[in-house]
């Protein structure tokens, strides 16, 4: 089984490659319009680039999330960094991320404050590699 990371990683090759080759031939071909194209082709590679790499988040952290929902859940209503359902306003929020509730079988929305992504992301991440009972401590 492949990871999603690993597919994305090797899609992004196989994009710059192509990006690259496209150059390439357009230099030997000694096309007339080559500045058009190869602007062209370097913003289509941008953007493929920003849209598989950048945007993809902490794939790791949301494969634990997807394999232990019913404890991610109880880390995020307990959590004052965390909102469920409902963006507020008056923060600096990431999200919407999607969270399966194995209890109704609905997905519930999730946003996190931007100032503390990375650090509850670790913490939930310990927390559920430890498989620790009691959320509190």
């Amino acid at each position: 089984v492949v990871g999603k990371s690993k597919v994305i990683n090797t899609v992004l090759v196989v994009i710059i490659n192509l990006a690259f080759v496209g150059t390439f031939l357009l230099i030997v071909m000694n096309y007339k319009n080559f500045g058009f194209w190869n602007v062209i082709i370097g913003v289509i590679t941008l953007a493929v680039f920003y849209a598989l790499w950048m945007k993809r988040g902490n794939l790791g952290f949301w494969q634990q999330v997807k394999k232990h929902p019913a404890e991610a859940i109880q880390f995020f209503a307990t959590n004052p960094h965390w909102y469920i359902g409902v963006k507020p306003s008056d923060k600096d929020v990431v999200g919407p991320f999607k969270v399966l509730n194995p209890a109704t079988g609905h997905f519930i929305t999730v946003y996190c404050e931007a100032d503390f992504i990375d650090s509850t992301q670790k913490e939930l991440s310990r927390l559920l590699r430890g498989r620790a009972k009691n959320w509190g401590k």
